[in-house]
């Protein structure tokens, strides 16, 4: 039995993904307005309720103007106004007329991660020398 077999008719598995699963799903129409989502994106957003009609730009930030209309992958990055930060590699698949978008965060590596304390650690202490220069100044 082949998996596409399984996918074709099998309700539960579809219940799974757009109720209970984290992979991000969003449905955007042609104008790049949000049509449906499932809870996966809701919970990436921390969103009550599905921003139906708003822009996807508001969540995903692409290196084009527009999202592409054609099936394959992009890379976005996650729109800081939304509360998340992070770079997302979307699948992009034709749906009527519209594009379903099944989105995959990139994980960091180890060097990233790494990189990423240091700049943290760099503005900490930056932060606390701009204190004990103020607190010096007060006293």
């Amino acid at each position: 039995m082949m998996i596409a077999d399984v996918l074709k008719n099998n309700d539960q598995l579809t219940d799974l993904i757009a109720l209970q699963s984290s992979v991000a799903i969003v449905l955007i129409d042609e104008q790049q307005k949000i049509s449906d989502c499932n809870s996966g994106f809701l919970k990436l957003f921390s969103l009550p309720e599905k921003p139906r009609e708003a822009s996807i730009s508001n969540f995903l930030i692409c290196g084009t103007e527009r999202i592409a209309f054609a099936p394959g992958d992009q890379e976005f990055t996650c729109n800081p106004k939304s509360g998340v930060h992070g770079v997302l590699i979307a699948h992009r698949l034709p749906y009527n007329n519209g594009m379903l978008l099944w989105c995959e965060r990139l994980l960091n590596t180890n060097n990233q991660v790494v990189e990423q304390i240091g700049l943290l650690n760099n503005e900490f202490i930056d932060l606390q020398r701009e204190l004990d220069k103020k607190n010096h100044f007060l006293n």
